[in-house]
């Protein structure tokens, strides 16, 4: 008896399996995106920042460039060990390797922006919260594994062989390499 009832319960499932809809898939967002703005989603590693014709590989906590690792904060100076994550659904964030997130600039100082929000891309230029009272625009170069992306930036600081002085509005060009999809 226990037999035959396991045996109508079991076809009973399968009744009710077959008569079961498949789920409807979820659409990806990756589907809407246009061909350069799915290159840019992904994580990209900052290589080197270039000011004035200088190159530096050392910045503050809040990419103030350096050319003393020391004074900019040790070895997390170093901006290898920085990250920009672009996700599909429009949003960044800032990411540090050793530890937490790091901004760029000073709060209320003209550079400031938060260490994530939303990103727009238009032609040739890459919008970070496009609207806002920190939005930054930047000019970019895109290809499938390196980034280049260009604004100006106000100089908080002069450094010896730089060519600016405090105060100063000078183009950086930030150069990635893309590590993850």
């Amino acid at each position: 008896m226990e037999s035959v009832i396991k045996l109508n319960f079991i076809g009973l499932l399968l009744a009710l399996t077959a008569c079961v809809e498949e789920p409807e898939q979820l659409p990806n967002v990756n589907d809407n995106l246009s061909e350069e703005e799915a290159a840019l989603v992904g994580t990209w590693q900052y290589v080197s920042i270039d000011a004035n014709g200088v190159q530096f590989r050392i910045a503050t906590a809040q990419m103030e460039l350096s050319q003393d690792k020391n004074a900019a904060g040790g070895n997390r100076a170093e901006i290898e060990k920085r990250r920009v994550y672009y996700a599909p659904d429009g949003t960044y964030q800032l990411r540090w390797l050793e530890r937490g997130d790091y901004t760029l600039g000073t709060l209320d100082h003209p550079n400031w922006q938060p260490n994530f929000g939303f990103w727009q891309l238009s032609n040739d230029t890459l919008y970070h919260n496009r609207g806002a009272t920190h939005a930054q625009s930047y000019l970019i170069t895109l290809s499938r594994d390196k980034l280049s992306r260009s604004s100006h930036r106000y100089m908080s600081e002069a450094l010896t062989g730089a060519n600016w002085n405090a105060g100063d509005i000078v183009l950086q060009e930030e150069q990635f390499i893309k590590i993850l999809e």
